[in-house]
């Protein structure tokens, strides 16, 4: 399945796996929350976190700490916040998306998801139950990426079935405050991201869905990948899915992604490049490969073989440049496999993650540099400094807890906590750098949001907050 993880950047990175993340809150009941004594500032920026149970915002000096009413979320840089809600999980027929706009608390607009012909069997029924419900539900109501803003902002891609029996596609335009319907088909339009050029929306057609614990659709039988223009004009098949899963990995042009077909357990898989524009679809290896990563700016990617045949491994990190005609193999000898790989458009560079450590790759496959008990760290970003932890460390890894700056480069520049952190984040201009701090006391833990100046500015705090993380800064 997609997995879509926004960023304030032109970072894309969207798998399509059929496992799930985390539970669901099965009740929309919020946590009422202080009036600030200061309001959200006009202007912005503005800091937006959770409590787990609801949204907050905040302005950038700590000041007007604010509760949204909403919980789960999407969110843009342009100000806008979009959340799924329902007053009954498990009969969920007011499914919605609600919209804000920073920094007003109050809804713009309400978008309902169900037609009244399928909210209907819903409210008559006293046994409706997600896990058996057809498939148009499942499709509509997964976890997984089913809403998504456009990077510049302006539009909220979503699937729904507001017209017909099944789930489609469609945009809502901020500016002119139209909701369009973009697909119409017999079956199910899911998971969704956006080209990089902003122009084209990508989905999968489905059929077949099977919903576990927790309202995520896991498992569905994916038929084909289609892409559908933003002004309507034009809905395209790029290619069928003939056989097991299909993950997109990532975008290495701004109408061009890379797509693994997995056949589950039983390699090999099929990593390819699809062009939105062309539609050509070529191969780029049939391997097993098992992570990936593409760079937009030069169309390189990065990927893993773990590839068994007739009792030989091909095992090895490998790298795949336009013009190369076959991929080149990497050194990591006494390193063994990398755990994760990622490009970040921000320095433009390659990170390969291992147990040991993080190696930095540029797109001509050179190993600038090995940092020991690293793993992938959050650049600044005019891509001068790199924060490191291990907020998202795999499990194994000998990074520490703690916050690290280093150059761009991988010189380590000094420490900036010792405590547990969640992901930092960076100031728009680079000039200082936020960070969730969980502090140990004889009481248990409690988080605070943190801010330092770089590169020699001292840590203070910012909001010693009400069990509050913060994620994202948000521009009007």
């Amino acid at each position: 399945m997609l997995i879509h993880t926004p960023e304030p950047s032109l970072t894309v990175t969207s798998t399509h796996m059929p496992i799930p993340t985390r539970m669901i809150t099965r009740t929309q009941t919020l946590t009422p929350f202080p009036t600030p004594s200061t309001p959200l500032s006009v202007k912005g920026p503005w800091l937006l976190g959770s409590t787990g149970r609801q949204l907050v915002a905040m302005n950038l000096d700590g000041t007007g700490l604010t509760a949204l009413n909403i919980l789960t979320r999407t969110w843009s840089t342009t100000g806008w916040v979009a959340a799924r809600v329902y007053s009954n999980w498990y009969a969920p027929s007011d499914v919605s998306i609600r919209l804000l706009h920073l920094p007003s608390e109050i809804s713009v607009q309400t978008i309902r998801l169900l037609s009244d012909e399928l909210a209907t069997p819903i409210n008559e029924s006293d046994e409706w139950d997600i896990y058996l419900a057809p498939d148009v539900y499942q499709a509509i109501l997964t976890e997984r990426a089913t809403i998504l803003w456009s990077l510049d902002g302006r539009y909220l891609a979503f699937i729904a079935a507001i017209d017909g029996p099944s789930s489609d596609l469609y945009i809502y335009d901020t500016q002119t405050d139209q909701v369009r319907r973009l697909t119409d088909g017999p079956n199910q339009a899911v998971l969704i991201d956006w080209s990089l050029d902003g122009k084209w929306i990508i989905y999968m057609e489905a059929t077949d869905f099977f919903t576990g614990i927790g309202g995520f659709a896991w498992h569905f039988s994916p038929k084909a990948v289609w892409a559908a223009s933003v002004d309507g004009s034009e809905v395209k098949k790029l290619y069928d899915v003939e056989d097991g899963m299909e993950l997109l990995m990532g975008w290495r042009a701004p109408t061009v992604f890379v797509a693994l077909t997995s056949y589950g357990v039983s390699p090999p898989s099929n990593l390819r490049s699809v062009s939105v524009n062309s539609g050509r679809v070529y191969t780029l290896d049939r391997r097993d490969v098992t992570r990936v990563a593409a760079d937009w700016k030069t169309g390189t990617v990065l990927y893993v073989v773990e590839h068994v045949k007739m009792g030989v491994e091909e095992l090895g990190l490998f790298l795949f440049q336009p013009g190369w005609g076959a991929p080149t193999k990497l050194d990591t000898e006494g390193w063994g496999l990398p755990d994760w790989v990622e490009w970040l458009p921000d320095t433009g560079l390659f990170y390969a993650q291992f147990p040991r450590g993080t190696m930095i790759i540029n797109p001509s496959g050179d190993v600038l540099r090995r940092i020991e008990a690293e793993c992938i760290p959050v650049p600044s970003p005019d891509g001068q400094w790199l924060a490191f932890g291990r907020w998202d460390c795999p499990y194994g890894s000998d990074a520490p807890h703690g916050l690290r700056l280093y150059t761009s480069s991988g010189e380590f520049v000094r420490v900036l906590s010792n405590e547990r952190v969640d992901g930092p984040i960076w100031r728009p201009d680079s000039t200082g750098l936020f960070f969730n701090e969980s502090v140990s006391t004889g009481d248990g833990a409690f988080p605070r949001l943190m801010y330092a100046s770089i590169p020699e500015g001292e840590p203070w705090v910012v909001h010693s907050n009400p069990g509050a993380s913060f994620f994202a800064w948000v521009e009007p």
